[in-house]
């Protein structure tokens, strides 16, 4: 018999001996859906994991007419999945005994189309409330999802993210009691001596954040986390959930001080994820206005990968002297800002810019070339613009005629300062 008639003849007789157990999936446990889904796709067992697969066993797994109670059926269409997940990712038995475990780039993509969908779960309502006798179910899956993430390779994170999800999409809307988020700290921390150096400290290490966040212990989370940093590459988004869900309860105290503590887990990031941090610190000094000092203070510890963004804050709050404190500190030159930026200093705070620009005149002209001079001249335009609005036209005077004096040398800035009719 020919493969493909051998494998039709294994599903029709695997079928025909399932669906007699079809009528007792509602009264099944979660370990009991896995061993009926084991069942149904056994004549895949030598088949590649790809995405043909993938349909194959979904095929299989749905052949069955099942009868379930909604909430039961959302959980039992979600573990169909899980399965599959298993299925993709995890390690070969004949494998050698190695910590490395690579997964081929059909098998990775079938794996992420199942996460995909596994994410579309989570985005659906889980109207517990509705079969309150399906709480051992959810329960039951939080462990499965546990076990599976705390025993992922630390660069593996196909368990986290639906774990994390079912948390903060279906456990903590409908079971907000103190006491879940308290007990399953206490199961993430008894893992470890079960587990021992097994263990997979990225999720364990981030799940821990989660509940002692949920418990408003945050100096414990901060702790976490900051264990999490020294270790792993921690994402931007791990660090940002805790600020979206204090944004979204309008807690800008609390946020505040996780802006504050974990302004570091943000150091040497890239303009793109700072940009997102001080976002929230912008959300908290809109209602809390004396947090202003606070958002400064974090930003220039970020430096100087926050430097635009910190410039940018200091200039949208008025802090003119502090802005300027940081341009002559970096060395930074007027010409490389349009104009339009010292405008306010024109207006507000015109002294500041006289040491600024006259500090760059003398860097420009000490570069002794032609370039270096014609950069000089626009900025002694600057500069003889400013001190007519400051109606000091005698020190303005005083300073081009010295300057050209002590310059007397080098004919080119001579012809460069004639060509800007800044002497005669």
């Amino acid at each position: 018999m020919d493969r493909p008639n051998e494998i039709a003849e294994q599903k029709q007789n695997n079928l025909a001996a399932l669906q007699e157990q079809a009528d007792r999936v509602n009264a099944m446990s979660i370990s009991e859906w896995h061993a009926l889904f084991e069942r149904c796709t056994v004549f895949l067992k030598e088949s590649t994991r790809n995405s043909q697969y993938l349909q194959d066993a979904l095929t299989a797994m749905n052949e069955m007419n099942v009868t379930l109670t909604p909430v039961r059926r959302q959980l039992y269409e979600l573990h169909m999945y899980f399965f599959l997940l298993v299925q993709l990712t995890q390690k070969p038995q004949d494998a050698p005994s190695s910590n490395m475990h690579f997964i081929g780039f059909h098998t990775h993509s079938a794996a992420a189309e199942v996460k995909r969908v596994i994410e579309v779960f989570f985005e659906k309502e889980l109207p517990l409330a509705d079969e309150p006798e399906c709480r051992p179910l959810v329960m039951e899956t939080l462990a499965y999802l546990r076990g599976k993430m705390l025993n992922e390779r630390d660069t593996e994170r196909y368990f986290w993210d639906p774990y994390d999800r079912l948390c903060t999409n279906w456990l903590k809307p409908n079971l907000s009691e103190e006491s879940f988020f308290l007990e399953e700290l206490q199961l993430l921390q008894s893992a470890e001596i079960e587990l021992g150096s097994r263990i997979s400290r990225f999720p364990w290490l981030l799940a821990q954040s989660r509940m002692h966040f949920y418990l408003s212990r945050d100096r414990d989370a901060w702790s976490c986390l900051a264990d999490l940093n020294a270790s792993f590459p921690i994402s931007d988004s791990d660090v940002l959930y805790f600020y979206d869900r204090l944004q979204n309860d309008r807690q800008w105290q609390r946020l505040a001080e996780w802006l504050t503590e974990t302004a570091l887990l943000f150091e040497g990031r890239g303009y793109h994820q700072l940009i997102k941090y001080a976002r929230c610190w912008e959300a908290v000094v809109l209602q809390m206005p004396t947090a202003e000092a606070r958002m400064l203070e974090t930003l220039a510890l970020l430096l100087p990968h926050s430097s635009r963004i910190y410039e940018e804050k200091l200039l949208a709050y008025n802090k003119w002297q502090q802005w300027m404190d940081y341009q002559l500190s970096a060395g930074s030159e007027p010409l490389q800002f349009r104009a339009p930026v010292f405008v306010p200093f024109e207006k507000h705070a015109p002294e500041l810019l006289l040491p600024y620009y006259h500090q760059a005149v003398e860097r420009s002209i000490l570069l002794k070339n032609r370039d270096g001079y014609k950069a000089a001249v626009k900025l002694l335009k600057r500069l003889a613009r400013l001190y007519k609005k400051m109606k000091r036209e005698t020190s303005w005077e005083s300073f081009i005629t010295e300057l050209a004096s002590r310059n007397s040398r080098l004919r080119a800035l001579q012809e460069e300062l004639r060509k800007g009719k800044l002497i005669g």
